[in-house]
Order: C-alpha cells, then structure tokens, then sequence
C-alpha cells in the first residue's frame, strides 16, 4: 500500500501546532521544492530553510523530510519530498549504491466516480473492474469508498503514450459497466488529466514502491466534480499531451464529452494535407510504392520518440485514401493492446490480424502498424508473421518497430533535421507567432534536431520546459535505466566527475543524454534542453 494513502494516526494543523513559517515549509516540500528552492520562493537563506526543517521534523516527530511529507499529504492536498541536500553531500558518488532518491515522473491520472444509486456489490465489482484495467497496463489503482477512484499511469512504469492509454481505460470501463452492471453507462463519470508526480526510485530510475505525492491527483479529482453521470473532462495538460503524442491531431476545443464518444479522442483524421519538411525523401520512397511494383513492399520506419513517425505514417495513409486504395491503420498501447486510427475503435491481436487477413491480396492496399515498438514476445511476432504473408502480395505494410532479421524489409530512417529545417517546420506551424525570427531560431537550435522539442519549446510560452518534453526525456531515462544519481549530480555541479562508473556515463552517452567534451572528456548535457529537463525532474 503506498505511504500516499497509508496514514493511520489522523493529524491536523492545530494538534501539531506549526508555526506559519513552518506550515509554509511544509507545503513547499509537499509540492515537491528542494531546500535551495524553498529558499528562493521565501526569499530567505538555505541555512534558515534548514534551521525551520529540524524544528519542524521534531514537531511532527518524524525522522526524516520523507516522513514529513508522507504526514504531510494529510495537511495540505499537494505532497512532496525530497532526500536532503546535506546528507546526499556527505555521501561518496557511488551509481550503483541501491539508495533512494526521489525524482519528480509525469503522470497521468483518471479519476473515477460511481452514482450513489448503486449499490455494496455494484461499487465493489466495478472496483475490481479498475483495478483488473490498471493491472493490465501496470499502472497503479487506488480505490475510494464509492466504488471509484483513481487509476495513474506514470508511477511504476513510464510511456509517452500513457494519456492514450488513460483514453482507452475510460472506453473499457464504460464498456465494463454496460457488461458487468447491466447498466446503460450512465452510471459512472471520469477525468483525465496529466502533470508531474514525486515518486521514490533507486539509482536507475526503477519505482520502490512509495508514492510520495501525486497533486495532479487533487486537480483531477476537482475536475471530476464538475463532470455529470455519463461525461469525461479531459485537464488541459492531457489536451496538451494528446497533441504532442498523437500526432496533433485533437481539433476539438471541449474538454467535456459524453462517455459514449471518448474513441473519438483516439481518430485520426486524414483529410489535411500533412507537410513533410525535411522528410521529403523518405516521403517519396513510401509514396512511390503506393502505386509502383517494387521489390519490397515491407518497411520499418525508424526515429526516436518526436522525430516524426506517426506524422510521416498519416501522411502516407492520407495518400492512399486519396488514392482510392483500401487499408488499415492500427496504432499499438502498453499492454499489447491495439486500436483502429480511423475508427477510434479498441482492438485484439485477433482482430487486427483478422482485419489484415480480409483485405484482398489481389489489390493493392496499406497496412500501418504504428507504435509497434510497444508489443513485446509473442504479440510482436504474431503482427510481423500477419504482415509478412502478404508480402509477396500487392498488400503494402509499413511498421514502426525493430523488425527481425529474418524478414527482409526496406530500413527507413527519420534522423535529425537541422536547424535551418526545423526552422522551416516552426515557421509554418499556425500556433506560432511569425514575426520573432529571434525566438524561432532559439526553438531550432535548442531542440537538437527533434520536431517535437522544436514545437514545444516554441509554444512554452517562456518556460524551461513543457509536459511532453519532460516526459519524453523522463521516458528516455527510465527506458534505457539511466543512472538518476549520475544525472542529478550532473546538474547540481559543474565540476568533474571523480570517481565515477565508467558503466552509467556510457549508457547516458549512447542514449545522447550525455556527451564528452573538451580535451580531457569531461561529461556535459547533449542539449541544454536536457539538462533542463532533468533538472526540472531531478530533486
């Protein structure tokens, strides 16, 4: 059970006696700041942060800022916590050291709730209901009184594709409740919203069981007061996220729609023209073989996350609709799950290759299997083997995953673009101001040859960061279990690392995380952006 929700002995503000400074204190570690933060927000010294921390542990009685905000999250909504500066400094650097330290993850919350008309037995089987939903894609359920609750996507496990999976939760768990309660669906609402939560990891980034604060929870819960039986509010931040990972293509204004329409926040639509600046090449090759005998009509579609799979995928299959040619589209979930692009509708394994298997192999055709990379052993293979026996076929099949050897398949690959071309992409980007030359070229040069980050970083309205680049470089870190302990300290000093394990620093630099620099090799941040966002995870 996480320490979130763990609290026995109930407290209150009056029993324990804080001082306003201290209630102060306490809610900025609750909100997830450092000492060094809560300084600059007080605007007062990091030994007086100190001086009132110490006063405040022995007033809570706790031995520990872990504790304290574990108690915390009882006083205030929003928690936080975080390992102290002092005793991380007295610590030799050891990045294998099985040590708690704690990092701040982006989080997808759904939020659940039930009509009071049900009854005992009802609540409890759609409790069951989420729970088996969230156990599926390894996310953490957290069940309330009513019969609902919140599920969050992030916690044990990260994915840039978390707030589709919260969209597809939503969808099961309406569906569950027609199935399970008999119901017409209209006996449950939801909500869905994104933001970062403080979470307690080893060194490599792996999740140790403490949830220590999660304040995208509290907000998600507001919203969910405003959502009538049979509704789902979408937060601002998920809007956001759905377009920066799903291709941007969420056109609708309204964060409130009715349970029976969620699968449309899952649709592609595929009637705009879809620019490919800088991909031009690549765009030709796929196109060509649209209509064109050539001697594989099997690609892998390589990049990393942001540099613009999905969007040269709608592209082709925008071609081919305008080509009058059948297809299918399906676009892979964590979990090995599967959902139709121009339907909005969740699928099976079974489905998809049962969909794959009924076009007909005498015309010439599509099959997009996007985000392949996803599906894992069994799941993957049977895909791939679905695909392949339509090789030979004028059935063309596009995959955006590692193919095995043993199938032949055209490699294409979506590398860095260049400033001058990323430049080109944010000056044709209609939520963009035109005239700050200045600011485009900062956007472009900053964002290291990746589309995503040169959008974001020019819509962040002057922040260091948004949501989707840190979970991008979040989801990069916990993938390729980079070392935190390396990272954190990274950004805190600017001096060399000495001792240090030669292992972690050659996993950060092939992940082009970190980079060697200068005569001597010393270790920097790739980008600046990265360091900007792991300084902004880091605690």
């Amino acid at each position: 059970m996480n320490s979130e929700y763990r609290q026995t002995t109930p407290v209150s503000p009056r029993s324990l006696k804080l001082t306003p400074r201290q209630r102060q204190i306490l809610r900025l570690m609750c909100e997830g700041k450092s000492n060094k933060e809560i300084a600059n927000s007080l605007d007062i010294s990091l030994g007086t942060v100190k001086q009132h921390a110490a006063a405040l542990f022995k007033r809570m009685d706790v031995r520990n800022r872990s504790m304290a905000v574990s108690q915390g999250m009882k006083l205030v909504s929003e928690s936080a916590d975080t390992e102290t500066d002092k005793q991380s400094a007295q610590k030799p650097l050891d990045y294998r050291a099985d040590e708690s330290l704690l990092v701040r993850r982006p989080c997808t919350t759904v939020s659940f709730r039930t009509s009071p008309t049900l009854n005992i037995k009802q609540r409890k089987r759609f409790n069951r209901t989420l729970a088996e939903l969230a156990s599926r894609v390894d996310a953490l359920y957290v069940p309330d009184d009513s019969g609902g609750g919140e599920v969050l996507l992030g916690i044990k496990t990260i994915s840039e594709w978390d707030v589709l999976v919260a969209v597809q939760i939503v969808q099961q768990a309406c569906d569950q409740t027609r199935l399970v309660l008999g119901t017409c669906g209209l006996v449950i609402s939801a909500a869905i919203n994104c933001g970062l939560a403080v979470i307690s990891v080893d060194a490599e980034g792996r999740w140790l069981g403490d949830t220590v604060a999660t304040p995208v929870t509290s907000a998600t819960r507001k919203m969910l007061n405003g959502c009538a039986l049979g509704e789902v509010r979408i937060g601002a931040s998920a809007i956001d996220m759905l377009r920066a990972f799903h291709a941007g293509l969420l056109e609708t204004s309204s964060v409130l729609i009715s349970l029976d329409n969620i699968g449309e926040m899952l649709k592609f639509n595929f009637g705009a023209k879809i620019r490919q600046i800088g991909r031009a090449a690549q765009y030709q090759t796929l196109s060509n073989a649209l209509t064109t005998s050539v001697p594989s009509r099997f690609f892998q579609l390589c990049g990393q996350v942001g540099a613009g799979k999905t969007h040269m995928c709608r592209a082709i299959f925008s071609q081919s609709i305008k080509l009058g040619l059948p297809g299918k589209y399906f676009r892979s979930l964590p979990g090995s799950q599967f959902f139709n692009a121009t339907t909005g509708v969740l699928l099976s394994l079974q489905d998809v290759c049962d969909e794959i298997a009924s076009l007909d192999k005498a015309e010439q055709a599509l099959v997009i299997v996007d985000d392949a990379d996803l599906l894992h052993g069994e799941t993957h293979a049977a895909v791939i083997n679905t695909l392949v026996s339509g090789d030979q076929t004028s059935i063309m099949s596009i995959v955006t995953s590692q193919v095995p050897r043993q199938y032949a398949c055209q490699i294409i690959e979506l590398g860095h673009l260049s400033t001058r071309l990323l430049e080109k992409i944010l000056a044709s980007s209609a939520t963009l101001p035109r005239n700050n030359e200045d600011a485009v070229f900062m956007a472009a040069r900053d964002a290291i040859g990746i589309p995503l980050y040169a959008l974001e970083i020019s819509s962040s309205k002057g922040a260091d960061t948004t949501l989707p680049i840190l979970t991008a470089v979040a989801c990069q870190i916990h993938r390729k279990r980079l070392s935190w302990l390396l990272l954190r300290y990274l950004v805190k000093s600017v001096e060399s690392l000495d001792p240090f394990d030669e292992s972690a620093v050659s996993r950060a630099v092939a992940a082009g995380i970190l980079m060697r620099s200068g005569k001597n090799g010393g270790l920097v941040f790739a980008a600046p952006i990265l360091r900007r966002a792991v300084a902004s995870l880091a605690i």
